[in-house]
């Protein structure tokens, strides 16, 4: 009984030291915790400054921006349509990292991060924040997004930090905890700014990015369905003579007019079109001026026709405005449409169902057989087209010469070595993998161009044919330190807004049109003149045709500093192309002066003794 009760003693003995070695153990781990704690809601709070400024600055320039044109905007307006998406979202990311439901937490951290992601490398490649028009853009161009992932590499660097703060949102919060309730405000913070994004007007007022983009997107596909835009109307009431049976209209992609010897002899890489200078046929007008420098932008005013005085569009009135298809069918044209970008059931450069229905046969390659060969299948196709008895109205949009300009694969057997690298790369300091880059430029122009045309050569002096080809925009090959080879709303370099220009026809009366005023108009054309050309071309009234749309291409050459809009049709701005006495583009001014409160005379004040 003894030896029991001592084991029992020594039993509780153990006991006590044991609850006493743990009393002590809590309470010496018990600072350690709180410091634990102190640190892990320390990183929150540095996590959350690190997201508001890193846009930078609580995207104080997103409020410079728009606090000027805000100034005509009623209080209301400005209260709900701005300041309280802004409130709420920055309270969103200080509450996300401190919610006390794990799950919610994480999936609004991933969220506001993949937004955030999205912005800043928005940000780093363009000098800007995602606001309406980009996302509109880059819907318009999704099909072509393959293209931008040369720039992955250094975009995931510059947002690597994005990764540590993400898992410090993650971290359980400690003491100061918030309860699921608190939830409300990121749900709230959506909500005020997809509202703002769908009814708002966009031009005035940008929202904040870390909500907005999900409304961005769903605006941008709701702009690029035609259901939003009314049908277009041709408002001319007279006669309608053609004066030529066939159109052929070809928009190329990327080819830069002073990348091609046709207009440059510093290089040789189309010696083809080369060639054809002198012919009777053949009427070059030199290095042109592009409507912007960027595709969409071009593509969808190369169809409507506004006029430079018109842009940038504010008003929208080129998504109303009657295009060239609708022109064409009311003079007796059959339309087709070659599209290398877009299958059967997507389109680009805001064109919707409704316009696709105004054609009357659309031909969409860009599925069909390889990239390198597209093209040279469109002129095989245009070749057979041609031989039909009708009247045609052919619009190309080729394949052409984007970026990158490293792994395009061109044909096999294809060799040709292009002059003028160096000569070209090195006053700029390029090094060998941009200097390769401008070698590949120049073999997929000479493949892409020069060596469509061989092949199209037979329809090139037909009687009963016109051909008119331009590129959407030209291409900055490091003339300016860019992550831009074209589309920079900022700083574009001058060859961004320069692109090839040249009519070809067998038609004796458009040829002696084209022969009479061709040197006043090399290298001072652009892309403005195009569409009164092609009306005059359908046979619309002169009068008619200079009043609405402005001059021809054998009109008195343009007036005043070419130009071109940086990026955007619809708020972006004007950047000049300036021009030596030769008319050739001065070299030495590689960036283009902004000329947003440019103030020379409009080219629409010589028109006047055209109206009728």
């Amino acid at each position: 009984m003894a030896g029991e009760r001592g084991d029992v003693d020594k039993a509780h003995k153990s006991g006590g030291n044991s609850i006493r070695q743990q009393t002590r153990n809590l309470l010496t781990a018990r600072p350690l915790m709180k410091n634990l704690i102190f640190a892990r809601t320390a990183l929150k709070v540095i996590a959350i400054s690190a997201i508001l400024f890193a846009a930078p600055l609580l995207w104080l320039d997103l409020v410079q921006d728009t606090l000027h044109p805000m100034g005509s905007l009623p209080p209301h307006y400005i209260l709900n349509e701005y300041f309280l998406a802004y409130a709420l979202t920055i309270a969103s990311i200080a509450i996300v990292p401190f919610l006390r439901t794990t799950s919610i937490r994480i999936a609004l951290t991933f969220l506001i991060l993949a937004a955030v992601a999205f912005d800043q490398a928005v940000l780093f490649l363009s000098g800007s924040h995602v606001n309406q028009e980009l996302v509109n853009l880059l819907w318009q161009v999704r099909d072509n997004t393959s293209d931008g992932l040369s720039f992955l590499p250094t975009v995931f660097w510059h947002i690597l930090w994005l990764l540590p703060v993400g898992f410090i949102f993650c971290l359980r919060p400690g003491r100061w905890s918030l309860p699921l309730s608190f939830a409300l405000v990121p749900a709230g913070a959506f909500v005020v700014t997809f509202h703002n994004v769908q009814i708002g007007d966009y031009q005035k007022v940008i929202q904040p990015p870390v909500f907005a983009i999900e409304g961005q997107i769903v605006k941008a596909m709701r702009m690029a369905d035609p259901k939003t835009r009314p049908p277009n109307a041709v408002g001319y009431v007279g006669p309608i003579a053609p004066r030529i049976k066939k159109i052929l209209y070809i928009v190329d992609e990327s080819v830069g007019g002073t990348f091609m010897s046709l207009n440059n002899p510093q290089f040789d890489n189309t010696p083809f079109l080369t060639s054809l200078v002198g012919k009777d046929f053949f009427f070059n007008f030199g290095a042109a001026s592009s409507i912007a420098n960027c595709s969409t932008a071009t593509r969808l005013m190369l169809r409507v026709g506004l006029r430079e005085a018109m842009l940038p569009d504010k008003r929208k009135a080129s998504l109303k405005s009657p295009n060239f298809w609708l022109y064409a069918r009311r003079a007796g044209y059959r339309t087709y449409y070659f599209d290398a970008f877009r299958t059967a059931f997507t389109f680009h450069s805001y064109m919707g169902r409704a316009e696709a229905a105004q054609i009357d046969e659309r031909i969409p390659l860009a599925k069909v057989g390889d990239d390198q060969f597209r093209d040279h299948d469109i002129a095989h196709r245009l070749l057979k087209l041609l031989d039909k008895s009708e009247s045609q109205f052919i619009f190309v949009e080729k394949e052409g010469a984007h970026y990158p300009h490293t792994g395009w694969v061109l044909p096999q057997g294809f060799s040709y070595n292009p002059v003028g690298v160096d000569a070209y790369s090195d006053p700029l300091g390029l090094n060998s993998a941009q200097k390769a880059q401008v070698s590949n430029y120049l073999k997929e122009i000479n493949w892409q161009v020069d060596d469509f045309f061989k092949v199209l050569r037979p329809a090139l002096d037909r009687p009963d044919t016109v051909v008119i080809y331009t590129s959407d925009h030209g291409q900055n090959m490091f003339a300016v330190p860019s992550r831009y080879f074209h589309c920079n709303p900022k700083n574009p370099a001058i060859t961004e807004g320069e692109v090839p220009l040249f009519v070809s026809t067998g038609d004796p009366g458009i040829k002696k049109d084209l022969k009479a005023t061709l040197q006043e108009h090399v290298d001072h054309s652009s892309h403005f003149e195009i569409f009164p050309t092609l009306l005059d071309w359908m046979g619309y009234d002169r009068r008619f045709v200079v009043a609405r749309y402005g001059l021809e291409l054998y009109g008195p050459p343009p007036v005043g500093v070419r130009k071109f809009l940086g990026q955007n049709a619809f708020v972006g701005k004007w950047f000049g192309i300036s021009a030596n006495p030769a008319g050739r583009s001065t070299r030495d001014a590689m960036i283009a002066p902004r000329l947003a409160n440019h103030s020379d005379k409009s080219p629409d004040d010589h028109l006047t003794k055209y109206r009728p």
